[in-house]
C-alpha cells in the first residue's frame, strides 16, 4: 500500500508557549558565552571567582559534618550512612544550620521550621510562585531590568507579569502603588512582588532603608508576598550593609526570604534555601512532588561549612568580600582611564557606581545588539551582556552590563582598553567626527 505525501504529512503537538519566550534562551546564553569565545576576555558571565577553589575543601567540610553528627549529635555510623547515601526529607537536613547562619550573617531571624532547603535559589523561585499563584488574574510585580531567572519561572507557571523601573537612585515607591491599584481596579490581584534589593542583578542598584521599609509597608497594606532574592547582599563594605526587607517585616508574614549558597560557597553544590513561616509547609509539599529532597551530599557539604564558620559567611567570605571589592574599584578606576572627563568619548559614556556585588551598567551613545556582542567578542576580544535581556519582552537598549567577579585586576584593565577600542570603532561607524575628535 503506498502513503500519499498528505498521508504521511503530520504535525507535532505543540509544546508549552513559554518555550517560544526570549528570556528562556537567556541563562543558556549567559553559561554558553564564554565557552564560544575562550580567548575573548569576558565581562559576561556572574560567575564566582574560582582562585580559592580546592578539591580537597569539598572532603573536609564533608568531614567536618559527618563529626558534627558523630561527636555532637551522637549519631551511628549506620545513622550517618543512612542521612547521606538515601532519600531525605523534603524540607532539608541543614534548617538549623542555616536559621543560625542567617540570623548572624543576614539579621534574618527565623525557626529552623521556617525554612524549606532548595536545590539552588531557582528552585526556590518556582516553588514560591506555584504556592502562592492560585488564580489566572494574580499578578506577580518585578522591577524592570531584572534577573531573567524570574521572569522564566514565571512563564513556565502561566503566570502574568507586570513591571516597574529600577534606576540608580532605587524604585519610585508611588509608582509601584499606582500599579497595584491600578491592577486591582482592574479586577486583578498582585500576589507577589519579586526584589533583589542589594546589588542587584544586572544593575548593581541597591535600594535605600526608606525604600526597603515603604515595600514591607505595601506589602501588608495590599497583603502581597515579598519575594526577597539576596545572593549578593554579603558582598559589600561593612558600611554598605543595609537591613534586608525579612528582618524588617516584623511579624513574618509578608516576606519570602530567597537565598543560595552559589556566590558564597560555589555553584556546584547547587544548594539554596526559602525562608517563609507561612509557606514553609506548603513548599514542603510542593518541593516533594518536583525533586523529592536537596542532594544530602550537598547539604553536608554545606553544613561542614557553616560550622567551621560558625554560621558567620561574612567570615567565610572574607579573602572573597575583599577581592570582590578591589575589582570594582579597580573597574571603576579603568573606566575613568579609558574615557577621561573631558574627552568627546565620555561625554557620550556614562556609568553607575555600585557599593558591592558584582555588576555595573555602562550607558552608551547607541543601541546594542546581540550583533555588536559578536562582532566585539570577534574583533576586539571581550565579552558583555546587552542589557536587552534583562527585560520581558526584550527591548532596545544603550546599556551593557559588565560582571567584574569572574576577571583578575590584570584581565579587566585589558579588557576595558578592549571594549573602549570597540566602542570607538562603533561611534566612529555613526559619525567619522567623533572618532577624530576623541
Amino acid at each position: 500500500m503506498s502513503v500519499t505525501p498528505s498521508q504521511d504529512r503530520h504535525e507535532e503537538p505543540p509544546l508549552h508557549a513559554s518555550l517560544a519566550d526570549p528570556c528562556l534562551n537567556s541563562m543558556t546564553f549567559l553559561n554558553d558565552i564564554a565557552g564560544q569565545y575562550p580567548k575573548a576576555i569576558s565581562f559576561a558571565p556572574g560567575r564566582p571567582i574560582e582562585k580559592d577553589f580546592r578539591i580537597e575543601d569539598i572532603d573536609r567540610y564533608l568531614q567536618r559534618y559527618v563529626e558534627h553528627l558523630t561527636q555532637h549529635e551522637h549519631r551511628s555510623e549506620g545513622a550517618v550512612i543512612t542521612q547521606l547515601f538515601q532519600y531525605g526529607p523534603s524540607e532539608g537536613h541543614i534548617r538549623a544550620l542555616i536559621a543560625d547562619m542567617l540570623e548572624k550573617t543576614d539579621g534574618v531571624a527565623c525557626r529552623p521550621e521556617d525554612i524549606v532547603v532548595t536545590s539552588g535559589a531557582q528552585e526556590g523561585m518556582i516553588l514560591t510562585l506555584r504556592a502562592l499563584f492560585a488564580d489566572p488574574r494574580d499578578v506577580l510585580l518585578v522591577p524592570q531590568p531584572v534577573y531573567v531567572g524570574i521572569i522564566g519561572a514565571a512563564r513556565l507557571l502561566d503566570i502574568r507579569v507586570e513591571t516597574f523601573d529600577i534606576h540608580d537612585q532605587g524604585v519610585d515607591i508611588s509608582e509601584v502603588e499606582s500599579k497595584i491599584q491600578a491592577l486591582e481596579a482592574e479586577g486583578n490581584k498582585v500576589k507577589a512582588l519579586y526584589i533583589n534589593a542589594d546589588f542587584c542583578n544586572p544593575t548593581g542598584v541597591s535600594l535605600p532603608l526608606s525604600q526597603r521599609m515603604d515595600l514591607v509597608w505595601l506589602s501588608h497594606t495590599y497583603h502581597f508576598t515579598v519575594l526577597e532574592d539576596n545572593p549578593y547582599g554579603i558582598f559589600g563594605a561593612a558600611s554598605a550593609i543595609k537591613p534586608t526587607l525579612a528582618s524588617l517585616d516584623r511579624h513574618g508574614r509578608s516576606v519570602a526570604y530567597l537565598g543560595s549558597f552559589s556566590k558564597t560557597l560555589f555553584p556546584g553544590v547547587r544548594m539554596g534555601f526559602v525562608v517563609s513561616r507561612r509557606l514553609a509547609q506548603a513548599l514542603t509539599k510542593i518541593k516533594s512532588m518536583l525533586t523529592l529532597n536537596t542532594s544530602p551530599i550537598c547539604q553536608a557539604v554545606v553544613g561542614g561549612v557553616l560550622l567551621e564558620c560558625k554560621g558567620d559567611l561574612r567570615l567565610h567570605c572574607e579573602n572573597r568580600i575583599h577581592f570582590y571589592q578591589n575589582n570594582l574599584k579597580h573597574l571603576l578606576h579603568q573606566l575613568e582611564i579609558a574615557f577621561p572627563k573631558g574627552s568627546t568619548m565620555r561625554s557620550q559614556i556614562t556609568w553607575n557606581r555600585p557599593d558591592g556585588g558584582f555588576f555595573l551598567v555602562l550607558k552608551l551613545p547607541f543601541t546594542v545588539t546581540l550583533t555588536q556582542l559578536k562582532a566585539s567578542a570577534e574583533q576586539y576580544g571581550v565579552l558583555w551582556t546587552p542589557m536587552e535581556m534583562f527585560y520581558s519582552p526584550p527591548r532596545e537598549s544603550n546599556e551593557i552590563r559588565l560582571s567584574f567577579s569572574y576577571l583578575t585586576p590584570e584581565q579587566i584593565s585589558e579588557g576595558v582598553s578592549r571594549l573602549r577600542d570597540f566602542i570607538k570603532e562603533r561611534l566612529a561607524l555613526r559619525t567619522p567626527e567623533t572618532a577624530a575628535a576623541s
